[in-house]
């Protein structure tokens, strides 16, 4: 699972969109989620999991910072 910390779903959403990939934000499982699609087809989600303890990939050089870093793949 790909998750994300609380709150950064929206953050994805836009930043997703504004690169021309294609993405939405859905609640499932009381989890919020971001679903797209990687370029050659293959469906992906980003969610949001308080629970998740791993570190945040974080590039602040590309404007990914601590609050929307990506936990895991």
């Amino acid at each position: 699972m790909q998750s994300i910390p609380v709150g950064a779903s929206e953050h994805w959403v836009n930043r997703l969109n504004e690169m021309g990939v294609s993405a939405t934000k859905t609640t499932w499982l009381g989890a919020d989620r971001v679903v797209f699609a990687h370029p050659c087809g293959i469906p992906h989600e980003l969610v949001e999991n308080p629970s998740d303890k791993r570190q945040l990939i974080v590039n602040e050089a590309q404007g990914v910072s601590a609050q929307h870093g990506i936990k895991g793949i």
